[in-house]
């Protein structure tokens, strides 16, 4: 029978030299198989209409809290909702897709390739 040693994936720096390849070769592996090509959407809350349009391409801005993350679209066209770690963006930029008016105000859905 074949012993193997499991690693946290937060303490790779312990890793010996030659397994840090095989490390980081597997996590980008279980990540592309695990997400593969997806497109993710995010929801952001507008205060005003009128500063974006469906199909505009703009950056995202992440900004940070003590214990979750959040994202300005553009200029502080929209904000969005508080996101832990685990759910982070990775993309820095997206595809607007849908903007909606709701008794609430205005949401701006966007779409990142991740």
């Amino acid at each position: 029978m074949k012993m193997t040693k499991v690693y946290r994936l937060h303490n790779k720096d312990s890793l010996p030299t030659e397994n840090k390849l095989d490390f980081l070769g597997l996590l980008v592996y279980s990540i592309v198989h695990k997400w593969g090509d997806a497109m993710r959407e995010m929801e952001f809350k507008m205060e005003r209409t009128g500063l974006v349009k469906e199909g505009d391409v703009l950056p995202v801005t992440e900004g940070r809290l003590p214990n979750s993350y959040y994202y300005t679209l553009g200029n502080a066209y929209a904000m969005s909702a508080n996101y832990t770690f685990r759910e982070r963006l990775v993309s820095r930029e997206g595809t607007v897709k849908e903007i909606k008016e709701t008794p609430k105000g205005f949401f701006v859905t966007v779409q990142f390739d991740e």
